[in-house]
């Protein structure tokens, strides 16, 4: 996409999905961080075990927030203190904000937020789980450590959305990650975490390997 279709549709963003009627002075960087210190902003922020009663069924772009930094297990805290923010994650969805809720801090569907926070914690997927499966990026973990995922995310986790179109969201998602620079994310992000890209290498080899196989080493 070029750079001016870019601001054109931040600047939509900015304005609530609506490509606005007035030109504006705001260049792209602005309206990027304009959107990134709104969903950064805990005066917008709503808990994860609140989440599923007030998000809507609109498109949009989120970010998904620890209350706390110390809440995440280390190495991985000392990343997030060194962001000085709170941000574990910026997502987009083109299918209705519902799927926040159900896919990401449920884990009942295919998440690539889920996934990561199931190895930030320590836990594994179970091994020979991807065998057969179509799509080996995004591993399942067993259902009793799944609850428990979910249990920690309702109890540690904070979310913020933005409503926006869906062109909007297909085009803003990319810079937007690499201006929060949030903790989990892999693509777009400048900061990424090696350990994180590791860990996830590691559990996409146990669960495509046959059980008995010794897949961590």
């Amino acid at each position: 996409m070029q750079p001016k279709a870019l601001v054109v549709l931040a600047r939509a963003a900015a304005d609530g999905g609506r490509l606005p009627q007035n030109d504006c002075n705001m260049d792209e960087s602005d309206v990027l961080n304009r959107l990134a210190l709104e969903l950064l902003d805990k005066r917008h922020h709503i808990s994860s075990a609140e989440a599923g009663s007030k998000v809507g069924k609109e498109a949009g772009i989120y970010a998904i927030l620890a209350v706390d930094a110390h809440c995440v297990p280390p190495p991985f805290h000392e990343h997030l203190i060194k962001r000085n923010h709170l941000c574990l994650y910026v997502g987009k969805t083109g299918q209705g904000l519902r799927r926040l809720v159900h896919y990401d801090l449920n884990g009942q569907g295919d998440s690539t937020f889920f996934c990561s926070l199931g190895l930030v914690l320590g836990y594994w997927p179970p091994p020979g789980s991807l065998l057969g499966k179509k799509h080996q990026e995004n591993f399942k973990f067993s259902s009793e450590d799944a609850e428990r995922i979910a249990i920690w995310s309702h109890q540690h986790l904070a979310v913020a959305w933005r409503p926006l179109t869906k062109s909007t969201v297909d085009a803003i998602e990319g810079p937007l990650i690499s201006v929060v620079k949030p903790l989990l994310n892999l693509k777009h992000n400048p900061l990424k975490i090696r350990e994180l890209e590791e860990r996830r290498r590691i559990a996409r080899r146990i669960a495509s390997n046959r059980p008995g196989d010794d897949s961590r080493h």
